[in-house]
């Protein structure tokens, strides 16, 4: 190389070599400031939990819970007390279910179970439904869903009866799927009706 360089070439090329490992050496400085590598630590941990890091196995899909049936709700009284406590022992094997009610329009629980009663919201949630109802001419029976914080989802599920109007809520950290919820919906009907 020195013999094609002049020596003016050939300090001009080493102040820009110098240059050059002193702007490494300060991005390598510059990574290991402690935000830096909690910033770094951080993108980690989003390409794992995403999946999207090149280098990570391929996650096995996430097997889906089978969805109770509806037909496979029985009852063995005829005591709406009775046939209330079978609807929600049934409900049991939902996954993440934290808790459960039934209530009637005016948010006054039928049954509840967990440890925290959520069934005074079902009045205001319902009447919020019956509202959005109203406003788009809807007269079909509806569900809502409101975050709890901590990672906790209120689903209410509205039943409307000869009776009356009835809610189910379900207190979960993952939402429940559409058909699930359609199914628990026909077993809310089932316990209710009076000729069970």
């Amino acid at each position: 190389m020195s013999r094609f360089l002049s020596s003016t070439d050939k300090h001009a090329f080493t102040a820009d070599l110098a240059a050059l490992v002193g702007k490494k050496q300060q991005r390598e400085q510059w990574s290991s400031t402690p935000k830096t590598r909690r910033r770094h630590h951080e993108l980690r941990v989003i390409e794992e939990l995403s999946g999207q890091r090149p280098d990570s196995s391929p996650r096995p899909a996430k097997a889906e819970s089978p969805i109770l049936r509806a037909d496979s709700l029985t009852f063995s009284s005829p005591h709406l007390a009775a046939r209330l406590g079978t609807f929600i022992a049934w409900m049991r094997p939902l996954p993440s279910l934290e808790a459960c009610f039934v209530a009637d329009e005016q948010g006054l629980p039928l049954i509840t179970a967990g440890a925290f009663d959520y069934s005074p919201l079902s009045s205001v949630l319902q009447n919020a439904l019956g509202q959005v109802r109203s406003a788009v001419g809807a007269s079909t029976t509806g569900e809502i869903s409101l975050s709890l914080g901590e990672g906790k989802l209120l689903q209410l599920l509205e039943c409307r009866q000869v009776l009356g109007s009835f809610s189910l809520g379900l207190v979960t950290t993952q939402r429940v799927g559409q058909d699930q919820l359609e199914q628990l919906q026909l077993a809310l009907q089932k316990t209710l009706a009076n000729d069970v």
